[in-house]
């Protein structure tokens, strides 16, 4: 009984390990490419007037930032670090800062063949899988475009 429980429980780990893996490859098939999502400029601009965008859409787009895990690499005040760039500024490094490039982007990710800068080697990841659904996205763009506009 005993030996079976030992195997039970390396078995267990081994399949706990490839789960994450299996669910990475999931979320990125049939995801489009970074020139074919920034082709389209149709994303909704939520939110978006000229007094700016809502209190409402910007802590939606909070909400989508915290629970989408973009603060792991952005940091919570979204200045950046080794993993990300600082969004708070006007540099904008793969896209012209818009709030349809920035959805695009959100939906793309920056694949590692991609990035701009060596010093920073790690890609983004499309964010659609991490964000509840599509006014979650949207109001995320909104607020990330916000973030370099409030200073």
């Amino acid at each position: 009984m005993q030996r079976f429980q030992r195997y039970r429980c390396r078995f267990a780990g081994r399949s706990f390990l490839a789960w994450p893996l299996a669910l990475a490859l999931a979320s990125c098939a049939g995801s489009p490419t970074m020139d074919e999502a920034i082709q389209p400029a149709s994303a909704s601009s939520e939110g978006a007037s000229s007094e700016g965008p809502s209190a409402d859409v910007l802590a939606r787009g909070a909400q989508a930032w915290s629970t989408g895990m973009c603060s792991k690499c952005h940091g919570v005040a979204a200045k950046g670090g080794i993993r990300a760039p600082d969004l708070t500024d006007d540099t904008w490094l793969h896209i012209d800062g818009s709030v349809p490039a920035i959805r695009a982007l959100l939906v793309t990710g920056v694949p590692r063949d991609r990035l701009i800068v060596p010093d920073r080697p790690f890609p983004m990841n499309p964010v659609p899988r991490l964000v509840p659904d599509e006014d979650a996205l949207d109001a995320l763009a909104v607020y990330v475009a916000h973030l370099s506009e409030a200073k």
